[in-house]
């Protein structure tokens, strides 16, 4: 019985490729011989579709190989290439635009103004009729002038108005004309958010930048005397206090900041001793001995 249904479905699948059209160079289909079976009651559904699938595998597998080029390989499921997994790549990081100050330089300089108010970002303590500085680094409308014309961000810009829209405030209570304390001595003006007290170091910093031009300092290659006058002309270039200031400003800053700041100069190394003569310094493993 197993034989005559392998033969029938052979014969079937026979008929079924003499239908369709022509295949050029199609090897013809070779039967298997089967195994016979002892117990007819032993040979099962599963048994007879198992010798079937493995039959038209075998013949899809030679026909795969004759079919014109143009179909898609997915037709053929033992030949679907595995898809390369394509990750994204991740976008360039955005680097923002370093000011070429010594950042020593302004933290010194921050120290020195405001460094014993537990907030930096106050008018200035001093009273008198021109008293208009803010913050940690204490600018003044003056300086904030000058910064119109350097390549400021608009961010920089805005703030820079707004500053010295803020020192008008000022004026008017040094005057008498307003009695609200924000712009009085020690008083938080306007306020600053997070993000604009960031920016006033940068302010500052190209602020520093005009002093040093000012100075014609270069200012990635100072010497000790200018950069000390630099500190000095962050005050005042004719205040009589300039020199205590200067001194003030750098009493107590680590030696590695007044190195980096190039305030003072790097200590000389120390030189190595070298004693006796050639076998004294004779890299052979030996115990050597001065001549």
């Amino acid at each position: 019985m197993a034989d005559d249904v392998q033969d029938n479905f052979n014969k079937a699948v026979a008929e079924l490729f003499k239908s369709n059209q022509e295949v050029v160079g199609a090897p013809p289909v070779v039967e298997q011989e089967v195994v016979p079976v002892v117990e007819e009651e032993d040979i099962g559904l599963s048994s007879l579709l198992g010798g079937a699938k493995e039959k038209v595998g075998d013949i899809l597998q030679r026909l795969g190989k004759t079919f014109d080029p143009g179909i898609p390989e997915e037709a053929f499921p033992a030949t679907i290439k595995k898809e390369t997994e394509i990750t994204e790549i991740p976008p360039e990081p955005i680097i923002d635009e370093q000011v070429g100050v010594i950042p020593s330089m302004m933290d010194i300089i921050y120290k020195k103004e405001t460094g014993i108010y537990p907030d930096p970002f106050i008018r200035t303590m001093v009273k008198g009729t021109d008293m208009d500085a803010f913050g940690p680094a204490q600018i003044r409308r003056d300086l904030l002038i000058d910064l119109a014309g350097s390549n400021l961000s608009e961010d920089e810009e805005r703030l820079r108005i707004k500053l010295i829209e803020q020192s008008k405030e000022f004026d008017k209570f040094n005057r008498g004309d307003t009695k609200d304390t924000r712009f009085g001595p020690g008083g938080k003006g306007f306020g600053l958010d997070d993000n604009e007290k960031r920016i006033y170091r940068s302010l500052a910093e190209k602020g520093l930048l005009i002093k040093a031009a000012q100075g014609k300092y270069d200012i990635n290659n100072l010497s000790s005397e200018q950069a000390r006058n630099l500190i000095g002309d962050w005050f005042s270039k004719t205040d009589p206090r300039r020199a205590s200031y200067i001194q003030e400003a750098i009493k107590g800053v680590p030696i590695e900041i007044l190195v980096g700041a190039g305030i003072i100069e790097p200590p000389p190394t120390k030189p190595i001793r070298k004693t006796g003569g050639m076998i004294s310094r004779n890299p052979y493993p030996h115990n050597p001995r001065p001549i």
